[in-house]
This record gives structure tokens, sequence and C-alpha cells, in this order.
């Protein structure tokens, strides 16, 4: 009994030291984002922030995770797309990067310790191997393009193979550092950790009228978005994850959960995006087919806790823009209403839509590239696709930014890479539908979690370049990697 104890203890005070160096690697790192984006690049800042995460990451790599998640969540690409400024030189490796390859470093000196200790490792099954074939198939697609057909941009060949091959890297980092149940959860806290803090960036776009680095990706319609997009599906992941573990783990409702996932509602309503709309709106249904009977009125409780919280706030908002029409705040308040009924009717009116029509006229030019080029194969990374759109548009499109991550992906990568990754996914899918059956639904929450977040990933992935995109794509490798995990039937 003393010796569990003594391990329980020791569990603990590594997890607190995982969580103060997770807290110290956000706030150095924080310091140079935030100093980045007011000032500009800082060498000695840099250097500092990567000297720090590579320490803490070496003794605790999991924090290495956490804090990546969180800013990630809260920089985005402030975070995941600084490049490093030297002698009026552009070298393109980012913080994310070094992150990646600390926590590779930690991960790699936790697999001598636990094996020279005699620890229980948490071993490659059939499932990791072919995973591998599809990284393997991935390497040799750019190494043959390179050296046979040479990419049309080797710059932006490589930073395709990159995202499809480096990044997937945290897919085994994940199942190595989070074996169990246990250690799942707490990434999943991580998440909404970063959810709680970008709460703060609706607060601020709902009174600026628009919401901090929207900019960057502007609307095919009129409008200003309260969110930007990225933080705007960081959100959602953040909201589906908060809603499961309200219906499975708690006993009772958490009314400043219901507050803030309301919030986060409001946001992603506010980010504009319609295909993230859609994205949770099939979660959802997908959620509510999933789970039982008795399940589904906790889910509709929640719903319904939410929903008031919703129309209430809308209701206020639209009786102070009635009731002072000429006040600044007011005239925001009906424009961004205005947005918002604009982009669900542009949703429905197909034939106007510039979006739309720019990507079924991309999707058609690229196919038939495609065709032309090697169905099997594929085109490679780094190639471009002619689009001619009416007697004005004329322009050359990356093969990469589709706005389609499936098309970009067969187009590349060919029917083999497709169905290699296709094939790996479907079991995934299947075994966690299959474990859905063999125990009772709470102790099955990290797979409900996992599966409907791959749910909203596949959905999203029709509408943007999500997997060719590191601060979006990211995500999808820790997901995929807790899909896995949560599928084991050894999990405990």
């Amino acid at each position: 009994m003393t010796s569990k104890l003594n391990k329980l203890d020791l569990r603990i005070d590594h997890y607190a030291a995982e969580l103060m160096s997770s807290v110290t690697i956000i706030l150095v790192v924080g310091i140079f984002c935030l100093y980045n984006f007011l000032h500009g690049f800082n060498a000695i800042l840099y250097g500092l922030s990567i000297f720090v995460t590579f320490f803490l990451c070496l003794f605790y790599p999991r924090a290495g995770i956490y804090s990546m998640v969180i800013l990630t969540f809260v920089f985005e690409r402030f975070f995941t797309l600084v490049p490093i400024y030297l002698d009026r030189t552009l070298y393109k490796i980012y913080p994310l990067d070094f992150f990646i390859i600390a926590i590779a470093a930690g991960t790699i000196l936790k697999l001598v310790y636990d094996k020279c200790h005699h620890k229980q490792i948490t071993k490659f099954s059939f499932s990791e191997y072919a995973f591998l074939v599809v990284l393997a198939w991935i390497a040799f697609e750019w190494v043959f393009h390179f050296l046979i057909k040479k990419p049309e941009n080797n710059l932006i060949a490589f930073s395709t193979f990159k995202n499809y091959f480096f990044y997937p890297i945290l897919y085994f980092l994940v199942i190595y550092l989070f074996p169990d149940k246990k250690e799942l959860s707490r990434l999943l806290n991580a998440f909404i950790a970063g959810g709680v803090i970008v709460t703060t960036f609706v607060v601020i776009g709902a009174i600026r009228g628009e919401g901090l680095w929207s900019e960057y990706t502007p609307l095919s319609t009129s409008g200003t978005r309260i969110l930007a997009f990225t933080h705007a599906f960081y959100l959602q992941m953040a909201l589906i994850i908060l809603l499961i573990k309200q219906i499975y783990l708690s006993n009772s409702f958490k009314r400043h959960y219901i507050l803030i996932a309301s919030v986060w509602l409001i946001g992603i309503v506010g980010s504009l995006m319609r295909h993230l709309w859609i994205a949770l709106t099939i979660t959802f249904i997908t959620l509510i087919f999933l789970v039982e009977k008795e399940t589904k009125k906790r889910m509709l409780k929640i719903f319904g806790h939410a929903a008031f919280i919703v129309v209430i706030s809308v209701s206020t908002a639209l009786y102070l823009a009635m009731l002072f029409p000429n006040n600044d705040l007011s005239k925001g308040i009906a424009s961004g209403f205005s947005n918002v009924e604009e982009r669900i009717f542009s949703t429905f009116n197909t034939q106007g839509d510039e979006s739309l029509n720019w990507r079924q006229n991309v999707w058609q030019s690229a196919v038939q590239k495609w065709i032309a080029s090697s169905p099997i194969m594929g085109t490679g990374f780094g190639s471009f696709v002619s689009v001619e759109i009416g007697p004005k548009y004329r322009s050359f499109v990356e093969m990469r930014d589709l706005h389609n991550s499936v098309l970009a992906f067969v187009i590349q990568t060919g029917l083999i890479g497709f169905v290699l990754l296709a094939v790996y996914l479907i079991s995934i899918i299947l075994t966690l539908l299959k474990k859905l059956k063999t125990k009772d639904e709470r102790e099955n929450y990290l797979v409900f979690a996992s599966l409907v977040l791959l749910v909203n990933y596949g959905v999203a992935f029709l509408f943007q370049p999500y997997l060719e995109i590191n601060l979006l794509g990211i995500f999808f490798w820790i997901i995929l990697a807790i899909a896995r995990v949560s599928s084991n039937k050894s999990l405990i």
C-alpha cells in the first residue's frame, strides 16, 4: 500500500513539474511572439525561447506538447510560421519545427531511460507500420519528382513535403508520450485551456467590430469577422471536447462551462466561415446518432442551456442596436447580424458566390492536369495549375492551395498515396466504432471525442487547405494519434 502511494506521489510531482514547464515555455515563447508581432523579429528573444524549450522538453517532452497546443491556439501564424531573419535573409524553419525536434529529442531520452529501468514501453503495432508506409510513399513521391520530373517550384515542393512528412511525426510522439486514458485526458484539457484563452479574442473582436488577424483570410462576400478563421477552428475543436467531457465525465452541469461554450459558439458563427458551420452541424448530428438514448437526453439538455444563453445574448444585442441606432457599437452589432445573414443566404445561392465558383473552376483545372500527368503517381509537390475564370481572372494556383485537402492530397500523391492513407484512416474509424460496442459510454468518452473530432476534420478538409498549412494540420495528426491510442484494446 505504501509503495503504491509513493508511486502516486511521484506521478503527481511529475505532472506538476510538467505543468510548470509548460507554463514557463508558454510565457517565454509568448513574449517572443508578442514582440515579433509588435516590433519585428528579435534574434536574442528567439534564441532564448528556443533554448528554454529545448532544455525543458528534454526532461518533460509532454510539456512541449501541451505548450505547443496552447501557443498555436493563441498565436497561430505568429508562432507556427515565423522564419529566422538574419543578415537580411529568411530561413524558413519555424518555432513549431524546433518544438517538434525538441519533443522528439526528449521522447528518445525518455525511451532510453524507460528501457534502462525496464519500464513498460508503448510498442508499435501493425497500424503504426501501416502509417509508416504512407510516409514512405510521400518521401518516395518527393524524391522521385525532385530528381526525375523536377518540381515547378522547389521551395513550395519542399514546404508541401514538410507538411505531409515532417509534421506527422507528432502522431508517433503522441502515441508514445500519452499511452493511457489519464494522459490523453490531460492532453485534451490543453485544447480546452487554449480555447479558454481564445475566448478573450471573441470579446475583443465583438467590441472592436473586427477579429484579431482576421485580415489574413479575407471573405469572398462583404462583411467583417469578429474572430479569425483559425481561432474559430480551434474553438470548434475545444467546443467538441468540452461538450463530450460534460456529457460523459460530469455528474452535474457546470454553468461556467456552458457560458464559455456559448461564447465560443458566438465566435464560430461570427467568424463567418460557412464550412465550419457545416462541419459543426454534421459533427453534432454524428454524435447524436452514435450515443445511447439516455446520453442523448443529457446532450440535448446541454444544447438547451447553451441555446438559451445564445438567444438571450443575441436578443440583448439586437435590443441595444435598435435602442441606440446611431451609436458606433450599435452600428457594429447591426452590421454583424447583416454579415451573418448574407453568409447564410450565400450558402444556398451558389450562382453568385465567387468563392464557390473559384473552387469549382480550380478543382476542374487541377483534375484535368492530374489526369494528363499521372493519376497513379500524381503531379508531385510544387506544381501549379492554370485557371481562367471569365475574361478578367487568369492566374496560376499552387496545387497545394486548392482549398480542398482531400483533393490536393490525391492529385499530388496520386491514387497510391490516397488509397494508402484512406485504408489506414478507415481501419482506425472502424476500430473506434467497434470499441464503442464493447464498453459503456462513460468508459469510451475518449473514443467518442477522437471519432467526432475526426468527423469534424473530415468535413473541413473539403473546403480549405488544412493539411497544407502547419497551424491547421498539426492537430489532425495529434487527434489521429489520440484515436489510435483510444482504439487500443489494452487502454486502461
